[in-house]
């Protein structure tokens, strides 16, 4: 059990948060229902994501990733109603090396 979400700053091009979400929830074995987006201002670009999860045994979660505008990228994951250490470090952890990965690049290679 994990009492509180799992929390990182992530360095990275917030252009690509998706494209790190989905390396990341693969990586992890996890899939995202839906994902809801919200902007500070009505024609600004998104400045906070959520990705609603689902884990192989039918656990829910939670990915948040908010734009610090600082070149870096806050990330919370909560992950089944008691917590779930493992499963939370994974996705954050995943999430934070493919953003800086791609960070500063167009494309980057997955790693095994």
């Amino acid at each position: 059990p994990a009492p509180a979400p799992t929390t990182a700053t992530a360095t990275g091009d917030w252009d690509d948060i998706d494209a790190a979400v989905r390396t990341a929830l693969r990586t992890c074995q996890l899939a995202s229902e839906s994902r809801k987006a919200w902007r500070t201002e009505p024609q600004g670009e998104e400045t906070l994501i959520e990705y609603h999860l689902l884990t192989v045994r039918g656990d829910t979660g939670l990915l948040r990733a908010r734009n610090l505008r600082d070149g870096s990228i806050l990330l919370e994951c909560r992950i089944g109603v008691l917590g779930s250490a493992e499963a939370q470090r994974c996705v954050i952890d995943h999430v934070t090396e493919r953003l800086k990965a791609l960070h500063n690049t167009d494309y980057a290679p997955l790693t095994p």
